[in-house]
């Protein structure tokens, strides 16, 4: 830590400047308890605590880096860190500007926990749930993903068919990364995730029973006649949608 420290306390950095007039702002939010524009009211400290809480929404957002082209996001615990540097140099303003940091925070933080909040845009919750349901589930129905009971989560097995190195799956679904995801989208976002979740496992076990419905007469002869190799080698072929078995 040498290297950050001052050299000599008289010399002022562009970092220090900002800092003063960025405190020297805050301080007269909180001076100034209203001001008169064209026959209108403005509270200066409750307009920056409703933008501050907006701010916070997107920055939340941001923090994942999600690429939809790519679908690189990051890590639910690197999330988690960041948000709690950011949050912790958000409460420093509550030194500067007399509003209340603590209540737009824990404002933001629940609408992360819905679909969507309050301006109609995503959350953390949506993008995460949409990521882990469209990469991570999909792969794990096409066999790219298997699950290590040893390893307590999700592994990757080998290279997409593309020839594409997947991103690897155990960095996003052992135990520490969904403790931190459930302390980021919080109860109800993990309500959300396994409706969703829910919701795709019941849709692919009905198109499996279909496959079954389809097939069931050959089925019944090929329990009948599973000890007889040539009626068994007979009856195979004349099983249906055996592709569309092996998407699922």
């Amino acid at each position: 830590g040498t290297e950050s420290q001052r050299k000599d306390r008289s010399l002022m950095t562009n970092m220090d400047k900002l800092h003063v007039t960025l405190s020297e702002l805050s301080l007269t939010l909180s001076s100034v308890s209203s001001l008169s524009i064209f026959e209108h009211i403005i509270t200066p400290a409750e307009y920056l605590s409703l933008h501050l809480e907006t701010h916070l929404n997107r920055a939340m957002v941001s923090m994942l880096n999600y690429n939809q082209n790519t679908k690189e996001i990051q890590r639910p615990s690197e999330v988690l860190a960041n948000l709690g540097a950011y949050i912790t140099t958000i409460h420093s303003l509550a030194h500067l500007v007399n509003i209340d940091i603590t209540r737009a925070i824990r404002s933001a933080l629940l609408q992360q926990t819905q679909p969507l909040n309050s301006s109609g845009e995503q959350t953390i919750t949506t993008i995460y749930t949409n990521w882990y349901l469209e990469s991570l589930l999909r792969q794990a129905s096409s066999g790219l993903i298997i699950h290590s009971p040893a390893m307590q989560s999700f592994i990757t097995t080998s290279r997409d068919i593309s020839g594409e190195q997947t991103f690897r799956a155990e960095e996003y679904s052992d135990i520490s990364e969904m403790r931190a995801l459930a302390e980021l989208i919080g109860p109800y976002g993990m309500k959300f995730l396994s409706e969703n979740l829910m919701w795709h496992i019941t849709s692919q076990v009905i198109e499996l029973k279909k496959i079954v419905v389809e097939n069931m007469d050959v089925l019944v002869q090929i329990r009948s006649n599973y000890e007889k190799p040539d009626q068994l080698a007979a009856l195979l072929p004349r099983l249906t949608s055996q592709e569309n078995l092996l998407k699922r």
